[in-house]
Protein backbone atom coordinates (compact mmCIF):
# COMPACT_ATOMS: atom_id res chain seq x y z
CA UNK A 1 0.00 0.00 0.00
CA UNK A 2 1.31 3.24 -0.92
CA UNK A 3 0.58 7.11 -0.49
CA UNK A 4 2.73 8.39 -2.21
CA UNK A 5 0.39 8.89 -5.29
CA UNK A 6 0.56 11.33 -7.73
CA UNK A 7 -3.86 11.89 -8.05
CA UNK A 8 -4.87 13.86 -9.82
CA UNK A 9 -7.43 17.17 -8.82
CA UNK A 10 -10.47 15.27 -10.23
CA UNK A 11 -8.95 11.61 -9.05
CA UNK A 12 -8.69 13.47 -5.36
CA UNK A 13 -12.47 15.01 -5.68
CA UNK A 14 -13.72 11.67 -5.98
CA UNK A 15 -11.42 10.18 -2.88
CA UNK A 16 -12.61 12.57 -0.82
CA UNK A 17 -16.27 11.89 -1.53
CA UNK A 18 -15.74 7.97 -1.90
CA UNK A 19 -14.36 8.64 1.85
CA UNK A 20 -17.21 10.35 3.03
CA UNK A 21 -19.49 7.46 2.31
CA UNK A 22 -20.87 8.25 -1.25
CA UNK A 23 -21.45 6.13 -3.95
CA UNK A 24 -20.13 6.29 -7.76
CA UNK A 25 -23.87 7.59 -8.47
CA UNK A 26 -24.21 9.99 -5.74
CA UNK A 27 -19.75 11.43 -6.66
CA UNK A 28 -21.13 11.52 -10.32
CA UNK A 29 -24.30 13.86 -9.14
CA UNK A 30 -22.25 15.88 -7.43
CA UNK A 31 -19.24 16.44 -9.82
CA UNK A 32 -21.44 16.27 -12.71
CA UNK A 33 -19.34 13.08 -13.97
CA UNK A 34 -20.72 10.23 -15.43
CA UNK A 35 -21.16 7.16 -13.26
CA UNK A 36 -18.35 5.29 -15.26
CA UNK A 37 -15.94 8.31 -15.54
CA UNK A 38 -16.20 7.76 -11.48
CA UNK A 39 -15.58 4.51 -11.73
CA UNK A 40 -12.78 5.16 -13.74
CA UNK A 41 -11.58 7.44 -11.36
CA UNK A 42 -11.79 4.97 -8.20
CA UNK A 43 -9.81 2.17 -9.95
CA UNK A 44 -7.36 4.29 -11.29
CA UNK A 45 -6.75 5.28 -7.28
CA UNK A 46 -6.98 1.52 -6.00
CA UNK A 47 -4.37 0.74 -8.39
CA UNK A 48 -2.25 3.79 -7.61
CA UNK A 49 -2.79 2.95 -3.95
CA UNK A 50 -1.93 -0.64 -4.13
CA UNK A 51 -5.41 -1.53 -2.69
CA UNK A 52 -8.76 -3.75 -3.20
CA UNK A 53 -11.11 -1.65 -2.09
CA UNK A 54 -12.97 1.62 -1.84
CA UNK A 55 -12.59 1.26 2.16
CA UNK A 56 -8.88 0.75 2.15
CA UNK A 57 -8.20 3.69 -0.05
CA UNK A 58 -10.67 6.15 2.37
CA UNK A 59 -8.82 4.69 5.23
CA UNK A 60 -5.60 6.21 3.25
CA UNK A 61 -7.39 9.28 2.63
CA UNK A 62 -8.52 9.76 6.34
CA UNK A 63 -4.54 9.06 7.62
CA UNK A 64 -3.10 11.50 5.26
CA UNK A 65 -2.91 14.71 3.52
CA UNK A 66 -3.79 13.28 0.00
CA UNK A 67 -7.38 15.23 -0.06
CA UNK A 68 -8.22 18.67 1.18
CA UNK A 69 -11.92 18.13 0.40
CA UNK A 70 -13.76 21.68 -0.29
CA UNK A 71 -17.22 22.73 1.26
CA UNK A 72 -18.69 22.65 -1.94
CA UNK A 73 -18.07 18.89 -3.11
CA UNK A 74 -18.52 17.62 0.17
CA UNK A 75 -22.11 19.76 0.81
CA UNK A 76 -25.10 17.95 2.19
CA UNK A 77 -23.02 14.93 2.82
CA UNK A 78 -23.93 13.36 6.12
CA UNK A 79 -22.59 10.72 8.07
CA UNK A 80 -25.82 8.64 7.11
CA UNK A 81 -25.05 9.46 3.25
Amino acid sequence: MSTDVAASPQEREVLALLAAGLSNTEIGARLYLGTATVKDNASSLLAKFGVDNRVQAAIIAAHTDLVAPTAQSLEGVTASS
